[in-house]
């Protein structure tokens, strides 16, 4: 300590003790990294003082506390590493005694709210052989130049600041682990309480949203052919947005599905292969999550933001620990809902033969096979056609959900439009679109509505 110090050894001894109680007292970071900043003050008798620690980016710092007489309140200002008073600490670990004249650092100087910058110390702070940043103290109050007992004064107090980071880590290792074992618990819980689809679709997305910011969130599975995304439930979409498909072959989602590992991306607008699918949000971070069974890849999550970097490495863990559950109630949702369906069609079908019988009035057989294809394939049009020998034409029997004006005038010949074309090959058949195939035409079913056959 400089011989001339108007602090004495008992007050320097009282100060280091309040600093190590600091370090191990339970208050928020910031109030121990002020007191810390006030302590060096007195007791290097300093008119300021600075901490600050390195950005994610290295290159620049970011003062996290600061103290002394009339200073001015900078905390959270962002300031480049080089050219500045802090350089020789950060860049090369070495601690700086630099007095008058001082090449000029304008953050320090604001610092000072004017006053010129005359003297500091500067050391730098380590922890597990890693330089985070800084400590400095400005212009001693009575003028003359900091010394190298200043210098091991905030060396002690550069070392209560690295257990306080260190702490710091832990605590927030400790709170990110007890997140994702609460999230995870919950999820469990809740995503595996039943084996209703729609149910489960419903809680992954809610979970996923409950703990993850987002612009929209979306969990997307494969269509059966297994070309197309299609979203199966969402969190923040409007209207027609929630009709969107994405190829399975193209952009991120192609690589999450073909690798099965979860991607994090910060800088959406510079990184190719993030689909902008919604015109109305500028998505700059996303999260890709594969969901994946016991055997396959069933879709993927995607979670968005319109921030830059607004996602993290345990963000990511925590989605993917989400997709996981997912992929493994997703299957079992399905392959119960299988089963149920499949013992409803035997059910059904076994009551149909049954029916049909112990009826010898085809009206009343027809209409039951009507009826029971309505409830077996759950769809909401219908027409059974006989072909009519005398005259050559497919002709309806009975219908359901279409106009049955419409359908007596709807008389194909073999051969002629779909139904035509089912009866001559004896073939059965499912068109997507009705409207685009060639062989509507000739006897168009689309007029009543029909899309899919």
């Amino acid at each position: 300590m400089h011989t001339e110090s108007t602090v004495s050894l008992e007050q320097q001894a009282t100060s280091l003790q309040r600093v190590a109680q600091v370090a191990v007292d339970p208050m928020p970071l910031e109030d121990a990294l002020h007191r810390i900043a006030e302590e060096a003050c007195m007791l290097t008798d300093a008119r300021a003082s600075a901490i600050a620690f390195l950005t994610e980016s290295e290159t620049k710092l970011r003062l996290a506390a600061v103290a002394g007489e009339a200073v001015q309140d900078l905390r959270g200002t962002v300031f480049r590493v080089e050219n500045s008073l802090m350089e020789s600490a950060v860049r090369r670990g070495e601690n700086a005694i630099p007095y008058y004249p001082l090449r000029p650092d304008p953050v320090m100087e604001s610092l000072l709210g004017g006053e010129r910058l005359r003297g500091a110390a500067v050391v730098p702070i380590h922890c597990d052989q890693r330089i985070l940043g800084a400590l400095a103290v400005l212009n001693r109050r009575d003028g003359s130049r900091f010394d190298s007992s200043d210098v091991r004064v905030l060396q002690i107090l550069a070392s209560h600041l690295a257990s306080l980071w260190r702490r710091r880590q832990l605590e927030q290792r400790n709170d990110r682990l007890r997140r994702e074992l609460e999230v995870m618990y919950h999820a469990a819980r809740s995503i595996g309480s039943s084996l209703n689809l729609n149910q489960v679709l419903d809680a992954v997305l809610d979970e996923v949203a409950a703990h993850l910011p987002h612009a929209f969130a979306t969990l997307f599975l494969l269509t059966d052919e297994r070309t197309h995304l299609f979203i199966a439930a969402e969190h923040g979409l409007q209207g027609d947005e929630r009709e969107v498909m994405l190829a399975a072959d193209e952009g991120l989602q192609a690589e999450v599905l073909r690798t099965g590992e979860p991607r994090l991306v910060n800088a959406a607008d510079v990184e190719p292969g993030v689909e902008q699918f919604v015109p109305r949000l500028r998505i700059l971070s996303a999260l890709y999550a594969p969901v994946r069974s016991r055997t396959r890849t069933l879709g993927l999550l995607l979670v968005t933001s319109t921030s830059r970097n607004a996602y993290t490495e345990a963000d990511l863990k925590l989605l993917n620990g989400v997709a996981s559950l997912a992929g493994i109630a997703i299957e079992n949702a399905m392959l119960y809902e299988d089963a149920h369906r499949r013992a409803e069609e035997a059910t059904a079908i076994y009551e149909l033969s049954q029916l049909v019988n112990s009826s010898l009035e085809l009206h009343s057989v027809l209409n039951l096979v009507a009826d029971s294809v309505l409830r077996l394939l759950q769809v909401d049009k219908f027409a059974l056609m006989l072909y009519d020998s005398n005259e050559g034409v497919l002709r309806t029997q009975v219908s359901r959900g279409v106009d049955p004006a419409y359908f007596e005038r709807l008389r194909p010949a073999r051969g002629q439009g779909i139904p035509g074309w089912v009866f001559e090959f004896q073939s059965p058949v499912y068109v997507l679109d009705v409207a685009a195939d060639s062989r509507n035409t000739a006897a168009p079913l689309d007029r009543e509505g029909v899309v899919s056959v």
